[in-house]
């Protein structure tokens, strides 16, 4: 399956950034793309304030966009993000539509960006927006995809809880600050997708706002070995696809194939930095060249995850 990324620089003329999203939908999905993402408040970017005064029902006009992207490209798009109605309260809400425009998720931000920054600049998310309480996945194609918006990225229960209910790939839309992004938006990234063994499509906004909190960019994705299929976009408009190798008959290297490439770099290592070792373990099943569980060490499957503990109740912070 091919994950087509559309890093946007989205403005409070929510027109204009439809014309900009359209464009560089139509870009991606000339490039192969079967599922499109894209950003956090990709309607609409303002303050939080602003953001929640923009907000639209679901459906509303922004959401039958969406739907009309679904079934013009016959793919499965991930509007990355707007800002929902619901009563007196707003959601930061991310909807995926089928191939036919059908909605298929819909996920409500559990996490919300409540920070202050080194410089002194002040996000309080939650001033305006209130948070979601539901863990979200989808079938797309026989590949089971896990929810998540941005600040969600921070915190690891949350993706441990969608990799134990079957997710192969992660979808992040963010809007990450320059501050953080530089410091540790691939880090983060990284390590969601290498501790549960998946996929993850991560796309940013980017540039500059007029409310002067500008945003990294730099889209990616990254496959469960930590490694980027596709590259990355870097800071500027831009598109761009990568292939995750999951679903039947092409599945990803979950952790009990991580497992088998760890053994295999291990036992390289024993045999070439300790060859007495490697003479010791090979004796414990009487065969030359081949590691065992007992050369491995007792605690190997338990971290590698071939034998990971249950899950807790997730507390949400």
């Amino acid at each position: 399956m091919k994950i087509g990324l559309v890093q946007l620089n989205t403005t409070d003329d929510k027109a204009a950034n439809l014309v900009q999203a359209q464009e560089a939908v139509d870009r991606v999905v000339s490039q192969g793309a079967d599922l499109v993402l894209l950003p956090e408040n990709f309607n609409h970017r303002g303050t939080d304030g602003a953001n929640a005064a923009a907000a639209e029902p679901i459906p509303g006009p922004c959401f039958e966009w969406a739907r009309a992207m679904a079934r013009k490209h016959a793919v499965f798009f991930h509007v990355g993000s707007l800002i929902a109605k619901r009563g007196d309260e707003r959601f930061n809400t991310s909807v995926v539509f089928d191939r036919e425009g059908g909605e298929v998720a819909r996920y409500n931000k559990i996490h919300l960006f409540d920070v202050e920054l080194p410089d002194g600049t002040l996000y309080r998310e939650s001033d305006a927006i209130s948070p979601g309480n539901e863990i979200v996945t989808f079938d797309c194609g026989g590949v089971i995809f896990g929810l998540a918006i941005c600040y969600d990225l921070r915190f690891p229960e949350l993706f441990r809880a969608l990799a134990d209910r079957g997710t192969e790939v992660f979808l992040v839309p963010a809007a990450f600050t320059i501050p953080t992004g530089i410091s540790h938006w691939e880090s983060l990234i990284r390590a969601r997708a290498i501790e549960n063994g998946c996929y993850v499509a991560a796309c940013g906004q980017w540039g500059p706002s007029k409310v002067g909190k500008p945003c990294y960019g730099h889209s990616m994705v990254v496959d469960p070995w930590g490694e980027f299929p596709g590259g990355r976009t870097g800071s500027r408009l831009s598109t761009l696809g990568a292939q995750a190798d999951a679903g039947p008959g092409t599945p990803p290297p979950r952790p009990l194939q991580i497992g088998a490439q760890l053994s295999r770099i291990f036992s390289s290592c024993v045999s070439r930095f300790f060859p007495e070792s490697r003479e010791s373990c090979d004796s414990v099943s009487g065969e030359r060249n081949r590691p065992t569980s007992r050369c491995r060490g007792e605690g190997y499957e338990r971290a590698t995850g071939l034998e990971r503990a249950p899950l807790g109740r997730p507390v949400w912070h």
